[in-house]
């Protein structure tokens, strides 16, 4: 009783997790909005936001720095130009992952499980596209599942279905000692 008469802390956050996570990713759509049209400074605060999980992604197949660094400029540079044709900016991650993906070049998957320090990263890319996105959008960009169903355009029910085969046909192809970081992913 007495602690409702107390005054609030307005630094301190008291709103539920779905509130938290409907106002992130307000201030992501709000972000891309104005970055479509043409805002440098909000294309900056996505860079930010989603170059790490890029780089993360596109890791394996380009072991030297200098060329990651490249292959990562390139891809936002990609977004850049496109990001107008846009059409629903909650897809965004999913979309910035395409592009990532285009660069990383899906032909060379097999080459990728010689490349990585990360066998179960390389063994994402053989994944099929769909599951391959989800599982990406889920541990790359950090989503949760109900964030990668609105990404994806499908329901929470089917991201989750899906994200749980992904990790299921990781540990089929994973090596023995990658399948204990997948069975914690799960």
């Amino acid at each position: 009783m007495i602690s409702s008469l107390l005054p609030r802390n307005p630094l301190k956050r008291h709103d539920t997790p779905e509130q938290r996570a409907a106002h992130a990713a307000r201030f992501t759509v709000d972000t891309i909005d104005s970055a479509s049209r043409g805002d440098a400074a909000s294309f900056m605060m996505l860079y930010y936001a989603k170059a790490r999980s890029v780089a993360t992604y596109i890791a394996p197949a380009f072991p030297d720095e200098r060329e990651r660094d490249r292959r990562l400029r390139l891809v936002f540079l990609r977004a850049w130009r496109e990001l107008p044709s846009l059409d629903r900016p909650e897809e965004f991650d999913l979309w910035l992952l395409r592009f990532a993906h285009d660069e990383v070049n899906p032909d060379d998957a097999p080459d990728l499980a010689l490349a990585t320090n990360d066998p179960v990263v390389a063994e994402l890319f053989m994944l099929p596209r769909r599951l391959r996105e989800i599982v990406s959008l889920r541990h790359f960009f950090g989503l949760s599942n109900d964030q990668v169903a609105v990404t994806c355009a499908v329901s929470p029910t089917e991201a989750n279905d899906w994200h749980r085969q992904g990790l299921e046909a990781l540990s089929l192809v994973a090596t023995p000692r990658s399948r204990i970081r997948i069975r914690r992913a799960a």
